[in-house]
């Protein structure tokens, strides 16, 4: 008995009905992560739920489940079931690959078609050059074996047609290999750069996440743009990135949606961006009696004195869009012989009032006029723009390019080709020698009849030919 028969853990691992079950329950889990969102939107998912659902979730890794243990398992699992069938299977396909059938196999003409035989009055020798020229422009391998009165030929090709279901089982074992590298080895995460700033490490998406992987390089927003449409909405936005290397610039280039950046085997994506407000805002200042405003520059933190010594503003607080109404920023004005209060500014002050008259009424502190005599107004806030990226390195992307690569040679080669074998006898001797052709294909065996009738058709053409002359 073979001792690979005897061996349950090996039977175990060659077996289709593993097979089955593997891809159903990769069918099974792939559902799960359809409906429970996956990576950074698994966080919001999971703080929606109830605390047992959540511990399950959780425990089980149900929001990252494509880089979890258990999944990566069952891949690993599955490319053992691979690797274990083709072995199996290796050994017989090599032996039929490198087999030259025998020529004179006499049960192949059994019951042979009427079509399939041709007589010729050719002596032996002759028909059997005739038969030699035409078979060897159709086959690859052939061979011949010759008796007294018979000879017999043999040819082959397409043998490589029973390669190609092993170039697919090796196509899926390098997609399941990219996979499991991308998984562990991978990761993605995101990052904000203020124009003008640098960074040397991304935040990794998932839930709760709250480390950093250093990048081993650094990544600069020298120029970031955008363009609006004119109902307001983005038409497009652009960062100029630089990559560098011991303070040395390596790479540069612009990023723009759809167009990323690939540095390192790191992977850049333009995926967001937005306003930062900085530590400066302008406001102006009119005081009662006076014609000329007075326009100030504040600094959050620090005082400012007011206008003929009469006490001294502080900036606390500077918003880029507070409550939806645009930029604002809050003051603390301490006069000299009076209360110090604090006081919201807009930038858009008037169109804000008149849409909230009451609330404005109600709260002094958005009274920019409630410390006589002056009256306060913003006129703009320090802020500058930052670009979102999204981050993904995958190691495993080259492994699963040449996995895709390869499938559609395998496929091409499994379903495109046939290996097809042809036996032909002849028969006779003087002047009546009969030629008998038959042949066999391991699929496509209408391409097979098709071709024994055209080698049939030559045969006949060529043998009448020589008949004549």
């Amino acid at each position: 008995m073979n001792k690979t028969q005897a061996n349950p853990i090996w039977n175990f691992l060659c077996s289709v009905k593993l097979t089955i079950f593997i891809l159903i329950l990769l069918a099974a889990t792939s559902i799960i992560g359809t409906i429970i969102p996956q990576g950074e939107a698994g966080e919001e998912f999971i703080k929606n739920i109830s605390p047992a659902l959540q511990k399950i979730i959780i425990s089980f890794h149900l929001y990252d489940m494509y880089h979890s243990a258990w999944f990566q398992l069952i891949i690993f699992i599955l490319a053992l079931n691979l690797i274990a069938c083709s072995m199996n299977k290796i050994p017989g396909t090599i032996r039929l690959f490198k087999k030259l059938p025998s020529p004179d196999r006499e049960k192949i003409f059994t019951n042979i078609h009427p079509d399939r035989i041709i007589k010729s009055r050719l002596n032996k020798n002759d028909t059997a050059n005739v038969l030699r020229e035409i078979i060897s422009r159709h086959y690859t391998r052939i061979a011949e074996k010759d008796t007294e009165n018979r000879a017999y030929f043999y040819g082959d090709k397409g043998r490589y047609s029973m390669l190609g279901v092993y170039l697919v089982h090796f196509s899926v074992l390098l997609i399941l290999v990219g996979a499991i590298i991308g998984s562990i080895f991978g990761f993605k995460g995101y990052v904000n750069i203020l124009e003008g700033e640098s960074i040397d490490y991304i935040t990794p998406t998932g839930v709760s996440s709250h480390s950093h992987i250093d990048l081993g390089f650094t990544v600069s927003c020298d120029r970031f743009s955008v363009e609006f449409y004119d109902n307001g909405q983005p038409k497009e936005y652009k960062s100029d990135i630089r990559f560098s290397v011991d303070g040395n610039t390596v790479k540069q280039g612009h990023l723009l949606v759809n167009h990323p950046l690939t540095f390192m085997g790191i992977t850049f994506y333009q995926n967001s961006y937005g306003v930062l407000s900085g530590d400066e805002a302008s406001i102006i200042v009119n005081q009662k009696g006076h014609e000329d405003p007075v326009r100030m520059k504040i600094i959050r933190g620090k005082g400012v004195p007011l206008p003929e010594s009469g006490g001294e503003i502080i900036l606390e607080e500077i918003r880029d869009d507070f409550m939806r109404m645009g930029p604002a920023v809050k003051i603390h004005v301490k006069p000299v012989n009076s209360e110090g209060a604090d006081i919201w500014l807009f930038k858009n002050y008037e169109d804000i009032r008149e849409r909230f008259s009451t609330e404005f009424d109600q709260f002094p502190q958005f009274n920019p006029s409630i410390i006589e005599p002056y009256t306060f107004s913003l006129d703009g806030i320090e802020s500058a723009y930052y670009t979102g990226l999204q981050v993904n390195k995958d190691p495993g992307i080259p492994f699963i390019y040449a996995g895709f690569f390869i499938i559609v040679i395998g496929l091409i080669v499994t379903f495109f080709t046939s290996f097809r074998h042809i036996w032909i006898k002849i028969d006779g001797s003087g002047d009546m020698i009969s030629l008998y052709i038959a042949g066999t294909a391991n699929k496509n065996p209408v391409g097979l009849d098709r071709e024994l009738d055209q080698i049939t058709n030559q045969l006949n053409l060529k043998l009448n030919r020589n008949n004549n002359i």
